[in-house]
Parts: structure tokens; sequence; C-alpha cells
């Protein structure tokens, strides 16, 4: 039953989004009086269908995907296409427009739920203890401490803190000398120590004592604590009622150092294996609504928002079959007003389209090989 709930509202999340995304061509196509011959939601064979002016609109089986079948979009070598409505006898300008009306469409969604949810919480948006040195673009960056103490609360069998005889449940006070007040001093000092003993001093009921604990090579000794704050980035003044545009770029600017951090320890390490589980499809966004179900309307609509953005910004890579790459194809002949041969770009797309759908079977399996560990990065 549950892994029926959660596949639905994964289906429901991505029809979605894909429906927004396909929709924005449709419209862009409907101003600019292109010919839309169908407008779809879902793959494979249709379920329903109804013919609304020129255009037919359609539901079919697979809930996975959609389209929009614009007239002169595929390159027929064998017929001349002289319809003035056809996409490919449109100017450039007009030509990528249509292309990137989809990927507008997903900023425009994102923008929208970001301004429900933040409007929805005092216009504060809470981050991970790691950000608490984050730099907003636009906002204020706060922090609110829960826990005047960094207490911890268990200790992991047979690591080093176990071994140097640490009590089972206390309060770390300082670590090689320096006091610490946050739990992100914790984090800061053991994973700056690697390979190395630090003293750390911890206190049970107002007693004492230093410990000297061997750090692992992983950045671990062993015990079990609580973050003691969060913090958040709070907008104010005129940021609120452009809250949303402006959230996307904080959005933006937290992911690209998430992943900046990510490639840059691994490049230090010799390991990607956590890049690779960065990347994930439908089985790891499984694990994610599995993990933020329970927790309410906002963590799902947000998700609604974070999978939006990815996939504008994923169709904006310079790839043929994606829409960035049809953009960059248009380019030639909007600067040089010289089109692309339509062959080389017909099979730079099909190409591309087939190493596109390599790719994902590749994302797919790894994430099924590794579905228990992506559930551990959220337990």
């Amino acid at each position: 039953m549950v892994f029926l709930l959660n596949l639905i509202i994964i289906l429901v999340i991505l029809g979605i989004v894909i429906f927004v995304h396909e929709l924005g061509h449709l419209i862009a196509c409907k101003l600019t009086k292109v010919y839309v011959e169908e407008f779809a939601i879902g793959l494979g064979p249709k379920i329903y269908s109804r013919k609304v002016g020129e255009t037919i609109y359609s539901i079919r089986a697979l809930p996975l995907g959609g389209f929009n079948k614009i007239k002169g979009e595929e390159f027929d070598s064998e017929v001349e296409d002289t319809d003035p409505r056809s996409l490919v006898n449109q100017k450039p300008i007009v030509k990528l427009f249509i292309i990137l009306s989809g990927v507008l469409m997903n900023l425009f969604l994102a923008v929208g739920i970001f301004y429900i949810l933040l409007a929805s919480m005092s216009f504060q948006f809470g981050l991970d203890p790691s950000f608490d040195n984050f730099d907003p673009v636009v906002g204020n960056m706060e922090r609110e401490i829960f826990d005047e103490e960094v207490r911890y609360e268990g200790l992991i069998d047979g690591e080093s803190a176990q071994l140097a005889g640490f009590p089972e449940k206390g309060v770390i006070r300082s670590i090689n000398g320096e006091e610490i007040v946050l739990s992100s001093q914790v984090v800061e000092k053991i994973s700056g120590n690697v390979g190395k003993d630090i003293a750390i001093e911890v206190c049970v009921e107002n007693e004492c004592e230093e410990y000297i604990v061997a750090v692992s090579d992983e950045g671990r000794i062993g015990i079990m604590y609580f973050q003691n704050f969060f913090p958040y980035i709070e907008y104010v003044g005129w940021q609120r009622s452009l809250v949303g545009f402006v959230h996307v770029l904080n959005w933006g600017k937290i992911f690209g150092t998430a992943i900046g951090e990510l490639f840059s320890e691994a490049s230090e390490t010799g390991d990607y294996e956590q890049v690779a589980m960065s990347v994930s499809g439908p089985v790891g966004l499984y694990v994610v609504i599995d993990y933020l179900r329970d927790m309410g309307w906002r963590p799902m609509v947000g998700i609604v928002a974070d999978i939006s953005l990815s996939i504008g910004i994923i169709n904006l890579l310079p790839i043929p079959a994606l829409d960035g790459g049809r953009a960059i194809m248009i380019l030639p002949e909007l600067i040089f007003k010289r089109p692309l041969n339509k062959k080389f770009e017909a099979w730079a797309i099909q190409i591309s389209f087939v190493l596109l759908l390599l790719l994902m079977a590749a994302v797919l399996l790894k994430d099924v090989v590794y579905f228990e560990r992506l559930r551990e990065l959220f337990n």
C-alpha cells in the first residue's frame, strides 16, 4: 500500500512538472500562430483524445512524459514543407521563443510555489546546518539556537569514541582547546583532522574530562549527536514581494555550492561515489518521497518546485535532443542568417536522444543496485 501511494505521488509530481513544461511550448505556439497537431500528456497508446479547434488534446497510457506534435518540428528530406505556419518556416527568434518556453514555464511554476511556501513560513527558509556560512544572493542569513549545549546521545560500537572511553551520553564542551557552542563545529573539527588524534572535552552533569580520540579516514569518531541550531535565510522588505524570483537565485547558489563541494571533495580523495549517488532518477525520487511523505504539505510541494527547476536546468544543457541544444542549433541562423544543414541537425538530435536514453538506463540501474544506500542517506 505504501509503495502504491509513493508511486502515485511520484506520477502526480512528474505529471505536473511535465504538463507545465509542455504547456509552455503549446502557449508559445498558439501565440505565434504555429500549428500544433497534438498536445499529449503521457506516452504510448491513446486512452482519450479530443480535437479542439485544430489541435488534438490527448491522454496516453503511460504517465511518464508528454509532448507537443508541432508541424515542421521533425525534418523530412523527402517532402518540402511550404506551410507558413510550420515551425521550420518561422523566424529564428520565434523558434527560440517556442523552444525555450517550456523551460520558462518550469521557472514560473517554481517561482509561484516558492512564493506560497515562503509566505506560509513568514518568509524564512531553513537550511541544513552545513550551510551555516552560506552567503545568500538576496536575503539575510540568520541562525536559531534551540539548545545552548552540543549533546550526543550514544556511541557506535567498536568505533574510536567508545574505544577512548567516552561516556554513553554527554555534552561536548571543547575540541583541541576550542570551545564548542554549535553542532557544526563538531563536524568541522572532526572532518578537518582526518587520520589524526584530537582532544575532546566531554561533560556529564557538570563533571568534565578530556579524551584523546582518533579520527577515522572517513572523518568519524563514532558518536550520535544532535544538531543544536539551524540556519535560515530571511527575506525582508521589498524582497518579500519578489520572493519567488529571488529565492530561485538562492536555490541556484545552494545547488551549485553543494555540487561544487561534492566534486571538490571527490577530486581530493579520488572517490567519486558520492558524486554518482547525487545523480538519481525515479528510484531516487521514490526514496525522497518515502522520507518526506508524512512531513506535511510543504516538503511535498517544495519537491515539485525543486524538480521543476531541475528539469528546466537539465533541458538547457547544450545537448541536441534537449531544448538547450535545439536553441544553440538555431543561433547560426539567427546570427549568420544561414540555418544548419537539416540532415546534420536531425542526426545530431537522434544520436543524442539515444545517448540520453542510455544514460537514463544507467542511472536507473545504479539506483536499483544502490537502493539501500539511497535509503541510508535519509535515515
